[in-house]
C-alpha cells in the first residue's frame, strides 16, 4: 500500500491509559486530551474508552453530550456494563489497582478523573458499543473493559487509526524502560 496525503478529518484517534501513576491525570492524560480537542476543532474524531475508568465522572461526560440521547446512550451501556461485571463477579470497585496505589494513585476518583482527561473538554458526539464503529466527527466514548488489550482491540474495532497509549508504570501493550 502507498502512502497518500488525507485530510485531518479521516483521522480518528483512540485514546488508552494503563499502568497510571500518581502523574498521569497531572501529565500525560490531560495532553492527550488536549491533542483531542485539537484534532476534533479540526475535523477530525476521538475515541474514549474504558467504561470502569470513567466510573465517578460520568455527570461530567453527560454535561458534555451533545443531546439527551446520546447521555441516555451512555448511561444505559453503563448500566449495562455495570450488570455485565456483576454477574461474572466484578465491580467497577476494583480500581484503583495496588501499582496505581503504589505509586501515587490512591482513590477511585483520582484515577476516573484523570482517566477521563484523555477526551478533552470537547463535547460527546456518540457513545458507542463493543467495536460498534463511529460514523460522528467529534469525540466518542467507547463501553470497553479497563484491560489494555481488549481495550485496544475494541478502538481499533471502533475505527481508530491511531492509538495514543500513556503509562505511568508501564504495562506489555505500552512499556517504558525502567532504570
Amino acid at each position: 500500500m502507498e502512502r497518500t496525503p488525507a485530510p485531518l478529518s479521516a483521522l480518528t484517534l483512540g485514546v488508552e491509559c494503563g499502568g497510571s501513576d500518581g502523574f498521569s491525570g497531572l501529565s500525560a492524560n490531560p495532553l492527550v486530551g488536549a491533542v483531542v480537542d485539537r484534532l476534533v476543532a479540526l475535523g477530525g474524531s476521538g475515541i474514549l474508552s474504558e467504561f470502569p475508568e470513567l466510573c465517578g465522572v460520568e455527570h461530567e461526560l453527560i454535561a458534555r453530550c451533545r443531546d439527551d440521547a446520546v447521555a441516555e446512550r451512555f448511561r444505559d451501556l453503563m448500566d449495562a456494563y455495570q450488570r455485565h461485571a456483576a454477574r461474572v463477579g466484578a465491580d467497577f470497585s476494583m480500581n484503583p489497582s495496588p501499582g496505581n496505589i503504589r505509586d501515587g494513585l490512591i482513590t477511585d476518583a483520582m484515577k476516573s478523573a484523570g482517566a477521563a482527561k484523555k477526551g478533552g473538554d470537547s463535547p460527546v458526539v456518540d457513545v458507542l458499543d463493543y467495536t460498534e464503529p463511529h460514523t460522528r466527527a467529534g469525540l466518542s466514548l467507547l463501553c470497553s473493559p479497563g484491560n489494555d488489550v481488549e481495550s485496544t482491540t475494541a478502538l481499533a474495532g471502533s475505527g481508530a487509526n491511531l492509538i495514543l497509549f500513556t503509562t505511568g508504570l508501564g504495562t506489555p501493550p505500552a512499556t517504558r524502560s525502567r532504570r
